[in-house]
């Protein structure tokens, strides 16, 4: 029976940028679980549609410059354009979020037309303080605006990739 499911990667949208084309450090996945893990930190986007993810990694990779901010992680639904920037952090939420508004701004002409983007940070552990911090709440506006949500948790956190 043919596969009737949409290409992976795709020909149009956010997976069709060049920059992401044929490079190593990015994975096109139908897998039914894609985890990005670091230092025991780890973000698991449960893919239970089995839909194409682009699975990017961003510092050390797509950004590979040794200074600036950069998140760990974007991971692309490409059927959906939407975006999930990961930082997987010690316990320094506010430079975290600093790390991702930094990396929005870095890849904007690849998620501008997102239609929505996404913030998670997993962390050793949250100090209350960060949560209140200017760049906590300059990237939770940014999230709103564009349709999406910023998440901040501890360990491991796995979530449902739907609708």
């Amino acid at each position: 029976m043919p596969d009737i499911r949409h290409p992976c990667p795709p020909a149009s949208g956010l997976c069709a940028h060049p920059r992401l084309q044929g490079k190593p450090y990015v994975e096109f996945l139908r897998d039914r679980l894609i985890p990005v893990e670091e230092k025991a930190k780890k973000y698991t986007l449960d893919n239970t549609e089995e839909e194409c993810i682009a699975k990017i990694k961003v510092d050390k990779g797509l950004l590979n410059t040794a200074s600036g901010k950069k998140a760990d992680y974007l991971l692309i639904r490409c059927e959906h354009d939407i975006a999930y920037f990961v930082e997987l952090k010690g316990c320094d939420v506010a430079k975290a979020c600093e790390q991702i508004l930094s990396t929005i701004d870095l890849l904007q002409n690849i998620v501008g037309s997102a239609q929505s983007i996404n913030a998670r940070i997993v962390c050793s552990r949250v100090s209350t303080p960060d949560i209140r911090s200017s760049p906590y709440i300059r990237l939770e506006k940014h999230c709103k605006t564009k349709n999406g949500t910023l998440l901040v948790r501890t360990r491991q956190y796995s979530e449902p990739c739907n609708g």
